[in-house]
């Protein structure tokens, strides 16, 4: 995520992480969940980046590329900028073919912005966002080959923030079948009732394309957040299901219980009709102290079985992972069934424990048949500070198996989501690796 908004919640995040626990294991809440256990898989680091102005740092997730490649971003590396990126580099996009890396373009603050995150195919051209942009507040692009066959980066749109639009957009989002792209924005918007006061709460927008070639994106905001009950801070993109939208917000929403950030974050349900869209908060995590609801949900996945499922990055009852006095645990994976108004339900399927379990899960890929890959950006090996990290699967009901424990010099910091191709997973560590920047690494996993 990008600096400005680590910032806004470092106070918190380094009071939750210093308290993380050590016990391994973590805890099934349903009869028919399996016992956490270490899978057997063969894990290969493909690539160690080398940061500094000529390649990537920091990568931030791979997806599939043309001929057997694919492409990235990395919040860091490339271009030093005196202002905006004068310690790291701004950011990269980069190509792995199978044996070697090379970055494709290099980030520059305006107009394409900075520190990067996240590419997603649609009819073969590629979206993204990144920080910066025109007005500083965030920018939305393409990337495309042009017909020599080099990468072209295109700026569609330039987010100018609070109270009219949104801003720090998130690196993952929707694409409807006529090329309308649906996302969020981490702040920005009409709120104030929120952590981020005058910055806003955070909106869903819309991004229409041109009627032409060539034209101008047409941008409309579908929700600005109010903070509480309403949720603040969406920190994923959009889910389609039965008609609505459907998505998660950090902090705001009906909960007392996490009085720092205002709030433990909600599930929110968009449902658009013409020019007119309708948002209901459906599930306000931690309301209930008894509970093992988890907070500060993170993205949902369309499991294919009618439910949706995800992860919070806290919560869930152990007693690691303190973020507040009443706050207690390293992250959940829950699955959640749609209804109508109250009638949805969301159940808490498993706790994270921290430790040699891992902490703090995010973005998961796969099906409900198949399972869920995600990655922990802490707990496992102790070599690093918090753990460096682990890979694992989830069954629906909540058995997990642990299929990789980051050491550091194999990479840290895991995030996702994970790209599935064939038997194998793909993705990226943040930081580690054998390069002198601990600049991160590209890595496959191939379960036995």
């Amino acid at each position: 995520m990008p600096l400005s908004y680590r910032l806004l919640i470092s106070s918190v995040l380094i009071a939750a992480l210093s308290a993380c626990g050590t016990a391994g294991g973590g805890t099934p809440l349903q009869p028919s969940a399996l016992p956490a256990r270490r899978a057997t898989t063969a894990f290969q680091v493909l690539y160690n980046f080398q940061g500094g102005p000529t390649d990537a740092a920091g990568p931030n997730a791979v997806v599939e590329g043309p001929a057997g490649t694919m492409l990235g971003t990395s919040s860091a590396g490339g271009h030093i900028h005196p202002r905006d990126c004068k310690m790291t580099g701004c950011g990269t996009i980069f190509e792995f073919n199978g044996s070697t890396e090379r970055p494709i373009y290099l980030f520059q603050p305006q107009p394409s912005g900075y520190s990067p995150a996240g590419l997603l195919l649609h009819n073969g051209v590629y979206y993204g966002v990144a920080a910066g942009g025109v007005h500083n507040m965030g920018a939305v692009y393409s990337l495309s080959q042009n017909g020599s066959g080099n990468w072209v980066v295109t700026t569609l749109y330039s987010f100018k923030g609070a109270p009219a639009d949104g801003s720090e957009p998130n690196g993952l989002f929707y694409i409807g079948a006529g090329g309308a792209i649906f996302g969020t924005t981490r702040m920005g918007g009409s709120g104030t009732s929120c952590l981020f006061t005058s910055t806003g709460c955070g909106t869903v927008f819309e991004l229409q394309p041109p009627a032409q070639t060539g034209g101008p994106w047409t941008e409309s905001l579908l929700h600005s957040f109010q903070g509480s009950p309403d949720g603040a801070g969406p920190d994923s993109s959009v889910v389609r299901k039965a008609g609505s939208f459907y998505g998660t917000t950090e902090f705001g929403g009906a909960s007392k219980l996490c009085p720092a950030v205002l709030g433990c974050g909600t599930i929110y349900k968009l449902t658009v009709s013409g020019s007119t869209a309708t948002e209901q908060v459906v599930h306000s995590f931690y309301v209930d102290r008894s509970s093992a609801d988890g907070v500060w949900g993170g993205a949902l996945t369309d499991g294919g079985d009618g439910k949706l499922y995800g992860t919070t990055r806290f919560g869930g009852g152990s007693q690691g992972c303190e973020v507040e006095p009443e706050v207690h645990g390293c992250g959940t994976f829950f699955s959640f069934t749609l209804g109508r108004g109250k009638k949805s339900q969301l159940t808490t399927r498993y706790a994270f424990a921290g430790g040699q379990d891992g902490e703090l899960p995010g973005v998961l890929s796969g099906t409900a048949s198949s399972g869920f890959y995600g990655a922990t950006a802490y707990g496992g090996s102790p070599a690093c500070f918090d753990g460096c990290g682990t890979i694992f699967h989830m069954t629906p009901s909540g058995g997990e198996q642990l299929l990789h424990v980051f050491s550091g010099s194999d990479g840290r910091t895991p995030n996702g989501p994970l790209l599935s191709i064939g038997s194998k997973l793909y993705g990226t560590a943040e930081a580690g690796g054998t390069a002198a920047c601990s600049c991160g690494t590209l890595f496959e996993l191939q379960q036995q």
